[in-house]
């Protein structure tokens, strides 16, 4: 039996994990140009980061320690597959890793921005941008399930786009005056 010392850290790190890992995921997107390379890198990350998790110091930010370790895990990721894969120069991939902070954020931001966005529309254009990116559903899937022509929803998506760009724009400006 495990003593609560030990449940504590496992909590503390699942919560610090679920918070950060889009970020961390986000930060090895970055340097990483195929999704299934992403992925196995961030399961490897993430059991480096338990196996050290004792060590973290927690006056330093989680998402910087944990990125220290998945940028280390790309390094051994890119030794490993150097012959095999087209990859990044050296150079190249360090001054990814340098704006990759950066770009982290402002994709976190974007992301943050779609959502505020897409709560200001109408109820009925939120249920049919559920439909279409949450169910996954095909304009004319759509047409068919809430009795509207197709061509008038295709008109509807087209003035809904419109409408999540500019509200994205605007909170994206906002966010760099901001920074």
């Amino acid at each position: 039996m495990r003593n609560s010392n030990q449940m504590n850290i496992n909590e503390e790190f699942v919560c610090l994990m679920s918070a950060n890992q889009k970020r961390i995921y986000g930060f090895i997107l970055t340097l990483v140009p195929h999704l299934p390379d992403a992925d196995d890198i961030l399961q490897q990350t993430v059991m480096v980061m338990c196996r050290k998790f004792e060590s973290y110091n927690r006056d330093q930010s989680f998402s910087a320690w944990a990125m220290g370790i998945a940028k280390n895990v790309v390094l051994q990721f890119r030794q490993k597959e150097q012959q095999s894969k087209m990859l990044l120069s050296d150079q190249a991939f360090h001054r990814v890793v340098s704006r990759s902070d950066r770009l982290v954020d402002t994709m976190e931001s974007r992301v943050n921005a779609l959502e505020g966005c897409i709560n200001k529309l109408s109820q009925k254009d939120q249920e049919l941008i559920k439909l279409r990116y949450n169910s996954g559903l095909r304009v004319k899937e759509i047409a068919l399930k809430v009795g509207r022509p197709l061509q008038g929803l295709y008109q509807a998506f087209g003035r809904i786009h419109v409408s999540l760009k500019e509200c994205i724009d605007r909170h994206m400006a906002q966010w760099e005056r901001s920074v």
